[in-house]
């Protein structure tokens, strides 16, 4: 069968779960390339967003039109539970660029309703619930796109937009669905991080390390090495909750980090956010009339000019295709920083032979390049052998030049 004669599910809009209608590819393509009957609200959020740069228009416009599900079929609503089975296609989010990748996996390529962004589909076999994910990061690799990871859900809806330049390569290459890769079983549970009480919801994000994950090349290994701490904007209840007199401080740094995080956030989420951390952590709760005037502060900020804030520092991160307990990352944390102490150690005492003043040191030797290098013996005694051809050389060379004719 034509991958254009596959079946989509279409839905009303991205607010309505319920299935519409079941369609071909190949009208989903016609509507975006001669445009529906939505072309003229389609144009309008368009015109709003970036000629009269009113957001709230456009947001309004875009919870309105019809949207579709590229990768599974569902059986009348739109959750992980009711998927039939999977359509062939994948597509991936491309966030802040327009130019149509040059792959040839790339099956389908149009630009977003934004106009800031394109949506990729990729022929794919083998593609199921569990290895979505994984496979939708690769392909983003392999198409060399920054993906929107937000959108990497079996369950994500798109817009369909008007793009009368819409690319279509029919001809385009299959991708094979790689299963993940993982060297352990883990039977217990991954430690859960901050959230009590903020939700389940897929779209919520409470840092942004995974999106910096994301760019990080692994080369297969379980750890990742940046060699220096960089900043992480995370989400934070304090330990021991939020003592009175630092509660509005607190709550307010919560709500603006969290809409930071997610800019798309309503007043409702992050009221709901705060009122369930409130009520567990603050000790005693701020009121409700409190809580409210704090949440209409925070969202008083444009959604443009929202900062994260990197409130958390690291230098290591993990590989999530691997499943490791904590046990097993700090022993790889462990392994890595004397890795790289041995390397530190090793230049050092490299760097202390190059320089050497044999007019004020004299002959090198296990005591003195000690002192010189400013290690310690043991370590000197350890890495010794590796330079010891290297010692020889330089102070029969020392002999050579001091020795009387």
């Amino acid at each position: 069968m034509p991958f254009t004669n596959m079946r989509l599910n279409l839905f009303n809009s991205v607010t309505e779960p319920k299935v519409m209608a079941t369609v071909s590819l190949n009208s989903v393509f016609d509507m975006i390339k001669y445009g529906s009957d939505k072309k003229c609200l389609i144009e309008e959020a368009q015109r709003a967003l970036i000629l009269n740069f009113d957001k709230d228009k456009y947001d309004s416009i875009k919870v309105t039109l019809p949207c579709v599900t590229y990768s599974f079929l569902f059986n009348g609503y739109r959750n992980s539970k009711s998927i039939i089975k999977p359509t062939g296609i994948i597509a991936i989010d491309m966030d802040g660029d327009t130019k149509c990748p040059d792959e040839d996996i790339l099956y389908a390529s149009y630009k977003t309703l934004s106009n800031k962004g394109r949506h990729c589909l990729v022929k794919v076999e083998g593609l199921t619930q569990n290895n979505f994910r994984y496979n939708y990061e690769l392909i983003s690799e392999k198409l060399g796109i920054n993906a929107d990871l937000n959108a990497a859900k079996v369950t994500q809806p798109f817009i369909i937009p008007f793009d009368s330049s819409i690319y279509i390569n029919n001809d385009s290459e299959i991708w094979k669905a790689n299963e993940i890769k993982k060297t352990h079983i883990i039977p217990e549970k991954k430690e859960k991080v901050i959230g009590n009480g903020v939700g389940q919801s897929e779209k919520k994000r409470f840092t942004n390390l995974n999106d910096i994950i994301a760019h990080i090349d692994f080369d297969g290994e379980a750890i990742y090495d940046n060699g220096e701490k960089f900043g992480v904007a995370s989400i934070f209840i304090p330990r021991h909750g939020i003592r009175e007199g630092y509660r509005n401080t607190i709550l307010i740094a919560i709500g603006y980090q969290f809409r930071a995080l997610n800019p798309t956030s309503s007043y409702y989420d992050i009221y709901n956010l705060l009122q369930d951390i409130n009520k567990k952590h603050s000790k005693p709760p701020v009121t409700k009339k409190e809580l409210k005037k704090l949440v209409n502060s925070i969202m008083k900020t444009e959604s443009d000019d929202l900062k994260l804030t990197l409130n958390e520092r690291k230098r290591f991160v993990f590989n999530p295709d691997y499943d490791l307990t904590r046990k097993e990352r700090q022993s790889l944390v462990m392994t890595a920083i004397n890795k790289d102490k041995a390397r530190k150690s090793f230049e050092e005492i490299r760097a202390a032979l190059d320089e050497w003043e044999f007019l004020k040191h004299g002959k090198i030797t296990q005591k003195k390049l000690a002192m010189v290098a400013g290690k310690n013996i043991k370590t000197i005694k350890k890495y010794y052998s590796k330079f010891k051809d290297k010692i020889k050389s330089l102070n029969k060379s020392y002999k050579e030049k001091t020795k009387p004719p």
